[in-house]
């Protein structure tokens, strides 16, 4: 019982799929080739300068939060003095 569902949803699943198109396989393969180049730059910089824009504002964020932390164990150790 369970075969002939499972024989089924495989038919259905193949019929109602299209089949690969060569066009983006090519992409993919120049893709693929342009990433295998060895020019001295990062897998994560291949792109270019979105790439760049990205990793400078994760950069960003990464510094911004460090400091936060920083600041945040600085005020557990040393809490700020009451005012009397």
């Amino acid at each position: 019982m369970n075969s002939l569902r499972l024989c089924t949803t495989r038919m259905v699943r193949n019929f109602g799929t299209s089949s690969k198109n060569l066009k983006s396989m090519a992409e993919l393969k120049e893709i693929q080739r342009r990433f295998q180049v060895d020019d001295g730059v990062p897998v994560f910089l291949k792109r270019g300068s979105t790439d760049k824009v990205f990793f400078s504002v994760i950069c960003i964020g990464l510094g911004i939060c460090l400091a936060d932390a920083i600041t945040t164990v600085y005020k557990i150790i040393y809490p700020p003095k009451p005012s009397s």
